[in-house]
């Protein structure tokens, strides 16, 4: 998958999530609204496996030194894997073929990401 629809993705679901959600109760049969109660701290609502392989591994994989970002993303066939955004080759070298069975995508990015 090009980077630019991982990242594009990763923007959308920070962005907002789903919209169009009816929360007014409306079409509801019983009007009843949905609770406003916040959720529990500890609940992770979007947890998937790979999600929590990256939890686990991202500050290992951070450390390891042009490492600049670490991703949920798909191999070309279509499967879950981790993406690790990369500044150089040397990096890129370093970094693990596959996490936990999930297999590990390196993307170079020259110079690594910057602020716009």
């Amino acid at each position: 998958m090009p980077l630019f629809l991982v990242v594009l993705s990763t923007v959308l679901v920070l962005a907002g999530g789903p919209r169009g959600r009816d929360t007014t109760g409306a079409g509801d049969p019983e009007g009843a609204a949905l609770p406003d109660a916040p959720l529990p701290p500890n609940l992770n609502v979007n947890a998937h496996p790979v999600d929590e392989i990256i939890d686990l591994n991202k500050e290992r994989l951070l450390a390891l030194g042009g490492v600049d970002g670490v991703g949920h993303g798909l191999t070309p066939a279509g499967d879950d894997a981790i993406i690790v955004w990369v500044s150089d080759a040397a990096a890129a070298d370093r970094v693990p073929t596959e996490i936990d069975g999930v297999p590990v995508i390196v993307e170079q990015v020259p110079g690594g990401f910057h602020a716009q």
